[in-house]
């Protein structure tokens, strides 16, 4: 399954699992919740009733109430038996990748290593590096507000964790535009990039 399916499923099991909670949220709730934009959520909400899922009732206010029908409750239960499985696969292979660039990293002489970006894919990356002989010098992440990520700081510019040998990718969102970024800071060899998030080495012109 290509990952875009994969987003669109987890996209689909969030709002129906949303909706079965509360129905009277509104599409701009959703919209920050899973933060898509406005017209997406419209888009999938009008897939759901399509499909039978969701129903909706007109309440007062002009506001309006969904449901989740019989068969959305099944559908539900499929998407997260789906999820779950893909999520699996998904830790699975990342796990692998992630040694294997921090190995390679380590073959190289390269023992300090930054994580760019935050999340699943970093948590994997800095449970793999506990098993290697590399140091773990911080996190670069341009959206986050925090200071720190685990036990790790976290900076908006490469240049603030001092020396740094090479950089691996964990950005789940557009790891391509965050790898095209990275390799203007960086020799692109030292740019680590698993092979789970599916990026392109070579830049377009």
């Amino acid at each position: 399954m290509q990952n875009s399916d994969i987003e669109r499923e987890r996209l689909l099991l969030g709002l129906l699992a949303s909706v079965e909670k509360g129905g009277a949220r509104s599409q701009r709730y959703w919209a920050s919740e899973f933060g898509i934009a406005l017209g997406m959520v419209n888009a999938y909400l009008k897939y759901c009733i399509k499909k039978g899922y969701v129903k909706v009732k007109r309440i007062p206010a002009r506001r309006y109430s969904y449901y989740l029908t019989p068969k959305g409750f099944v559908e539900k239960s499929r998407l997260s038996a789906a999820y779950l499985s893909n999520a699996f696969t998904f830790f699975r292979q990342a796990c692998t990748d992630c040694s294997d660039v921090l190995e390679e990293a380590k073959t190289q002489g390269w023992n300090r290593i930054a994580i760019y970006g935050t999340g699943e894919l970093a948590d994997i990356a800095y449970l793999c590096a506990i098993n290697i002989p590399v140091k773990l010098v911080g996190v670069i992440d341009l959206d986050t507000e925090e200071r720190a990520y685990r036990n790790l700081p976290i900076c908006r510019d490469l240049a603030a964790l001092g020396q740094v040998d090479a950089v691996i990718m964990a950005a789940q969102k557009d790891p391509q535009g965050a790898y095209n970024f990275l390799v203007t800071q960086l020799p692109a060899e030292r740019v680590l990039t698993p092979q789970v998030l599916h990026i392109s080495r070579k830049i377009q012109e």
